[in-house]
């Protein structure tokens, strides 16, 4: 009886413990993820990452590259389950070897639900953001800049023009601007002459531009002189943006924190006309710390659940899930890139071609620069 009853003691101990560590092992994975980093990255962190913990009782663990694509090898190399780039980085990130190219082999999704361009073999957007022209609403009393042309019409809207220093999105603004169709506008910019017709372009701005080092200093310019004199930003001396090239989704935050904090009417307007939007991918690396987690991860990224909806409503990021979109209000749909009334009225940056040219179209785009004469780009005013 003894011997007996030590033997189901033993087994009952063996059964607990298993199970013990059983648990100890589900509480212990964790998915692990590169990220970009910057506004986009915090938006999709505050959904994806909180709800996968939620629904799979799986912590995260992220690296934030800082947009610095240079740091995605060696954490590729330690071990990464899955990736977050925009479309440009991602690319690079395929060639490079880092990203699975059959990374979604595992995952259940049609792309048919989604945008074109935003379900592809090696990983998935939830998520796209646009280039803009963007204007100040009080600016342009009367008409209203509706085309990528009125940018460089300074007779009809004048004023300073602040753009971000780099040839991306500055070199397809300008060849829409001169009347190339938005289908036409990578195959002409692969030609030399493509290229040489956008600069010339950009040069007839010369004396209306003020070049910024980001996208936060041209926003920051269209709005200088409506701050206060007791805020940090107001600079008396600098001149006021009136046009600049920025995201859909910041000029929609703009708008939105002055609506919550200022009386005073200042509003940002959109040409969504010629728009160059980005996607922005998850896909699975090339060395996963468990292979398994990416798969469940990149699951949840292409699910059309709706938990998410709270954290994108606050940025106007665009959706690309059709079903998930198509939940929003027609207010917040006005402002998204991948809404039915947007979406086809500009282009989806061509990304490999930049992976491919990027750095020839910024030797070349340098060089132009400083050879004609353009004033160095500031931080901010």
């Amino acid at each position: 009886m003894d011997f007996l009853k030590k033997q189901y003691f033993f087994s009952a101990l063996a059964i607990i413990l298993g199970l013990a560590m059983a648990d100890a092992h589900i509480i212990s994975q964790v998915v692990t993820a590169a990220i970009w980093g910057g506004e986009h990255s915090a938006a999709q962190e505050s959904c994806q990452f909180e709800h996968f913990e939620r629904k799979q009782n799986r912590k995260h663990e992220k690296h934030d590259l800082r947009r610095e694509y240079k740091q995605l090898k060696k954490v590729v190399a330690g071990g990464v389950d899955v990736i977050e780039l925009p479309g440009v980085q991602f690319e690079m990130a395929i060639k490079d070897g880092l990203i699975a190219s059959n990374g979604m082999a595992n995952v259940k999704a049609d792309e048919k639900n989604f945008v074109p361009g935003a379900m592809r073999a090696e990983g998935v957007a939830s998520v796209a953001h646009s280039m803009v022209i963007a204007y100040r609403e009080a600016a342009s009393e009367g008409s209203h800049p509706t085309r990528v042309q009125d940018f460089w019409d300074t007779q009809r809207f004048p004023g300073k023009r602040g753009m971000v220093h780099g040839a991306r999105y500055n070199l397809e603004f300008a060849l829409m601007a001169d009347g190339v169709a938005k289908d036409q506008v990578y195959s002409v910019l692969g030609t030399s002459a493509g290229v040489k017709r956008a600069l010339n372009k950009i040069q007839q701005l010369k004396g209306h531009i003020i070049w910024f080092n980001s996208e936060h200093g041209v926003m920051e310019a269209m709005q200088r002189d409506h701050v206060g004199k007791g805020n940090p930003a107001y600079n008396p001396d600098a001149p006021t943006v009136t046009f600049g090239i920025v995201s859909s989704d910041s000029a929609y935050m703009e708008n939105r924190n002055h609506k919550m904090h200022d009386q005073n009417g200042f509003k940002i307007k959109v040409v969504w006309t010629g728009h160059i939007m980005e996607f922005i991918y998850w896909g699975k690396s090339t060395n996963p710390k468990d292979g398994a987690m990416a798969d469940a991860f990149l699951q949840q990224v292409a699910s059309s659940d709706s938990t998410c909806l709270p954290a994108f409503k606050r940025s106007a990021l665009g959706l690309t899930h059709i079903d998930l979109r198509d939940k929003m209000s027609q207010e917040l749909l006005e402002h998204m890139p991948t809404s039915e009334q947007n979406l086809h009225k500009g282009l989806v940056m061509d990304a490999k071609f930049w992976a491919e040219n990027q750095t020839r179209l910024t030797k070349q785009f340098e060089q132009w620069f400083k050879s004609n004469g353009h004033s160095k780009a500031k931080a901010s005013y």
